[in-house]
């Protein structure tokens, strides 16, 4: 496996994220408070409804 693989099917995923948590965090932010449920909820939607369930 090369570096580019590595950077490439682990790194970027990765950072992908670690930025999508933080983006749908900070935007179910109410009243300075995060409304758990909807960001599992919104945070979970690219992996995959059927992943969702484990976590619910």
């Amino acid at each position: 496996m090369t570096i580019e693989d590595v950077i490439k099917k682990s790194i970027l995923p990765l950072a992908f994220m670690v930025f999508w948590f933080w983006m749908t965090k900070t935007i179910m932010k109410v009243s300075g408070q995060t409304d758990w449920f909807w960001w599992v909820f919104i945070a979970g939607l690219p992996f995959g409804i059927h992943k969702m369930r484990l976590i619910l």
